[in-house]
């Protein structure tokens, strides 16, 4: 089978004079600790106009939901502990999802993968765009946890099956639009791989292509959609970790952050964004917004984003203290021994 894989080109971005690279800033680093988390941290954010043939979700879910969004993963675990539709298994889903590409918290592991394959089992007959949705955006969720953990087999299978079901619900469900978003990620991934792992994805039997996505992206974003906003922050990372277009995919983050100025999710991309556009000031600004807000789950990451800053802004005993920070709080939590940590 042939592959398409349309690649992109390599733009060399010139940073304003007098302004240097922040030092020790790589795109593989970050995009491994913050690309997979910002990806799938971006999963829904509903409005409250949704036609009646489209995925939305209840008030009481809806709020869960934005509690959700704000990283606050025990209330939702207190609120939904035993869901039941299509939309509460998706939230709680995403919960756990977030938890574990946040902490590495080797102990959920097993836990919450057995609840993912329940999930999968559960007894549907998959009638419905909305269960179908479900299964595709939590077989994508698990593509990325599985190349977290290091189950790069695992992970490649979830996201074919991610792929193809994918297929099947805008082949069933023509006019389902949610899907759209499911959709254009996959794409944007599948069609930023390297041309020399083509044969890895002949061998899926997935192909995918960076402009459909970005045109999928552009749709759903501006059609006024339930998951325009959702769509709007993956555009946003999608210009600044894949385009290279980071002045753009700051200026749409900062739109965002502007509407949802207490939203953790979104103070934390646009710090990253910014630290990946040398705007060390911004960053910083946004981090210390970030750590005034004690609720939730803790990304105990930004210590060493704001280390990264300081030591850019030659505060050398503040950047020490940012990524002692780190250390510690990490290694409390994933029991991290490798003397690559240590300072």
């Amino acid at each position: 089978m042939k592959v398409t894989s349309p690649k992109l080109q390599k733009w060399q971005r010139q940073l304003p004079a007098g302004e240097k690279k922040l030092n020790s800033i790589n795109l593989f680093s970050i995009y491994n600790k913050v690309g997979v988390i910002a990806c799938l941290f971006l999963f829904l954010y509903t409005s409250s106009v949704a036609g009646d043939d489209e995925w939305k979700f209840d008030a009481t879910t809806q709020k869960v939901y934005e509690l959700l969004l704000n990283l606050q993963v025990d209330q939702v675990h207190h609120l939904i502990p035993q869901p039941q539709t299509a939309q509460e298994h998706y939230v709680t889903a995403l919960a756990e999802a977030l938890e574990l590409l946040i902490t590495g918290d080797g102990e959920k592991f097993t836990e919450y993968e057995d609840r993912f394959e329940q999930r999968l089992e559960r007894k549907t007959k998959l009638n419905t765009p909305d269960d179908i949705f479900l299964q595709a955006e939590i077989r994508m969720q698990w593509a990325f946890i599985y190349f977290k953990f290091g189950h790069e087999f695992d992970a490649a299978l979830n996201l074919r099956q991610a792929y193809l079901t994918t297929a099947e619900i805008k082949k069933r469900f023509p006019t389902f639009q949610a899907i759209n978003k499911t959709s254009a990620l996959l794409e944007v991934i599948i069609g930023s791989v390297p041309e020399k792992y083509d044969w890895i994805l002949g061998l899926l039997s997935i192909q995918g292509s960076l402009e459909a996505g970005l045109k999928e992206l552009e749709t759903i974003r501006a059609s006024g959609h339930p998951l325009s906003l959702e769509a709007t922050m993956l555009y946003a990372l999608v210009q600044g970790y894949v385009l290279q277009e980071t002045d753009k995919g700051i200026n749409v983050m900062n739109t965002i952050i502007t509407r949802n100025p207490a939203n953790r999710l979104a103070l934390f991309l646009g710090a990253s964004l910014a630290i990946k556009n040398s705007q060390s000031e911004a960053a910083l600004e946004l981090l210390n917004r970030l750590g005034q807000q004690q609720t939730g789950l803790p990304i105990y990451f930004a210590d060493y984003l704001k280390g990264e800053v300081y030591l850019h802004k030659a505060e050398y005993l503040n950047s020490i203290t940012s990524f002692r920070w780190f250390i510690n709080h990490y290694r409390g939590q994933n029991n991290i021994k490798d003397a690559h940590y240590k300072i």
